[in-house]
């Protein structure tokens, strides 16, 4: 049986074993399109038909899987292989704590290169060394124009182009925070808005009426055009929560937030334009503000985002699709937030981004991997997650090859196994509308209801029970880093489950001695975070593990 990853569009089995030399034939034919290529494996010959580069990379690449599977001799088969999406891609958080190694980069572009994705795409806030702007990033040890240029050439060299998403409106408050940049912020710190359900009042947004908003990310984009020559930049524009609710409120009243928020997007689309490049960016507030797309660019192309098992992609496509715009699906990880992930709702997030999206014309589809809460995780879930991705963005609707993703993301069946039974582990809770593991850490003492459920306890008891099964079934013969990644997930876990139990019987003195099992916790974050990023920003994420030890402690 072959565990290739992506499946092929069509395999055909012949039953027989090819046993000489690997030499390989390689045809051009031009009736084949750029990336197709059809492989086939005969008693007595091993060739390749090819129109262009890619079509012959990717058959390579099916080739070493092969290989990898059988070493010794090579089944005669068949393969006719395409992909259905023309742009699959995957985008990496790098700025929110977590910055990310250039080995740890390389060996994710090297991954992609063999599960044939053709795009990576790297998201900025404030971590790139960007001139004039050191004050904001000094700390953060961010990537460098310099960095930058080596991860796109030996990107290309695996056929990956390499992006940015800068974001230039929303998601700038390490900028808008600070004295020198406040002038181009929406709102001014104390200003009151609604951001997730909760009160905020730092500011999150550029002033999209002031002009100095524009020429400040014009020079930042600038900084990235000089060591990036992709042909497409994400300008973000997700999530401008305050928008509204300071420089722009006259304006709003007066024209209407569409065209706000559209007048300002097209400012930055001529500067992209100008340069060649095809501007995108994040269509979440087009898609609340339907009136917007008539504002819009035709050439711009939005990013369809949503990251739950019925994300509405289909929806959104058609939505986008009367517009004219070029559209990708854009599924999550669902890495972030969490200790294990959550492998049920990100799979039928992607499957459900992948159906829909090839259904309503999307031609890109972008595995999303975030930050959030100054990224926390560990890199297991994701790497899961993106071979998932790589699954449906080739082959669109196929099923999942268990083994094959196993053996390809962690030359282990076990640790995928692992890994997905982890990320089910908290369904339970979920389904009683109890807080998962990590969010239970993240919430006061305060919030937790006097008077509880015992059915509550139970279900966190059930759980605790699951996790410590979990521990004693950690696979042995994989890589040291791996196995000390999915013991501190499941240390962490266990440390949150009992916790739970704690608060909710009202166990403060047993709590307080819980807590001093975080600072060994902590100490393993901050080697393993050493493992595969960069040193700035892990005082400031690990703090926020801190912050939940003291409150442990400061009780009583």
């Amino acid at each position: 049986m072959l565990n290739l990853i992506p499946q092929p569009a069509e395999l055909q089995l012949t039953g027989k074993w090819f046993r000489r030399k690997n030499t390989v034939r390689k045809i051009k034919k031009s009736e084949l399109k750029a990336e197709e290529y059809i492989l086939e494996i005969t008693e007595d010959e091993l060739k390749i038909l090819y129109s262009g580069s890619a079509g012959l990379r990717y058959a390579k690449q099916t080739l070493r899987q092969i290989q990898r599977q059988y070493p010794g001799k090579l089944p005669t088969l068949k393969i006719h292989d395409y992909p259905a999406f023309t742009k699959r891609g995957v985008m990496l958080d790098v700025t929110r704590g977590r910055v990310w190694t250039m080995n740890h980069l390389k060996e994710t572009i090297r991954y992609m290169a063999r599960w044939k994705y053709n795009f990576l795409q790297l998201y900025f806030e404030a971590a790139f060394a960007s001139s004039g702007n050191e004050k904001i990033w000094k700390d953060m040890s961010p990537i460098t124009p310099e960095e930058l240029q080596e991860l796109e050439n030996y990107a290309e060299k695996y056929g990956i182009e390499l992006s940015v998403c800068q974001n230039c409106f929303g998601h700038l408050t390490r900028f808008l925070i600070h004295p020198d940049y406040r002038s181009l912020a929406e709102i001014q710190p104390g200003t009151v808005y609604e951001s997730w359900g909760r009160k905020s009042t730092v500011p999150q947004s550029l002033s999209p009426v002031n002009p100095e908003s524009a020429v400040f990310i014009k020079k930042l984009l600038e900084d990235f055009f000089k060591s990036c020559h992709s042909g497409h930049i994400n300008l973000g524009c997700d999530e401008t929560l305050d928008l509204g609710f300071g420089t722009s409120q006259k304006r709003i009243k007066k024209d209407g937030i569409a065209k706000v928020f559209a007048d300002y997007v097209n400012k930055l689309c001529s500067f992209v334009k100008q340069t060649g490049r095809i501007p995108m960016i994040w269509a979440d507030f087009p898609l609340k503000h339907p009136e917007t797309l008539e504002l819009l660019p035709k050439d711009l192309i939005l990013l369809l985002w949503g990251y739950e098992s019925d994300s509405p992609f289909g929806e959104w496509c058609r939505t986008v699709r009367q517009s004219g715009m070029e559209y990708w699906v854009c599924p999550g990880t669902c890495s972030w937030s969490a200790l294990f992930g959550n492998s049920e709702r990100r799979r039928a997030n992607m499957r459900k981004a992948a159906e829909e999206g090839l259904a309503e014309g999307a031609s890109g589809y972008l595995v999303t991997d975030w930050g959030d809460g100054g990224h926390r995780q560990c890199w297991g879930p994701s790497l899961a997650a993106i071979t998932e991705g790589a699954c449906y963005a080739w082959s669109g609707t196929d099923k999942l090859n268990s083994a094959g993703i196993g053996r390809e993301a962690f030359n282990s069946i076990a640790a995928y196994d692992w890994y997905d039974r982890a990320g089910q582990l908290e369904e339970p809770l979920k389904q009683a509308g109890l807080p998962t593991l990590y969010a239970d850490l993240h919430l006061p003492w305060s919030q937790i209801p006097e008077k509880y459920q015992e059915s509550d306890v139970e279900c966190y008891r059930s759980v605790l029970r699951k996790l410590e099964q979990l521990y004693l079934e950690i696979p042995r013969d994989i890589p040291e880093l791996l196995k000390r990644e999915m013991s501190f997930s499941v240390k962490m876990a266990l440390f949150s489950a009992k916790r739970a139990l704690l608060r909710r019987e009202g166990r403060a003195v047993e709590l307080m001695e819980l807590a001093s099992q975080m600072p060994p916790l902590i100490r393993e974050f901050k080697s393993l975070w050493k493992k595969r990023s960069r040193p700035g920003g892990l005082e400031w994420s690990a703090l926020q593990w801190q912050k939940i030890s003291d409150e442990m402690l400061n009780i009583c």
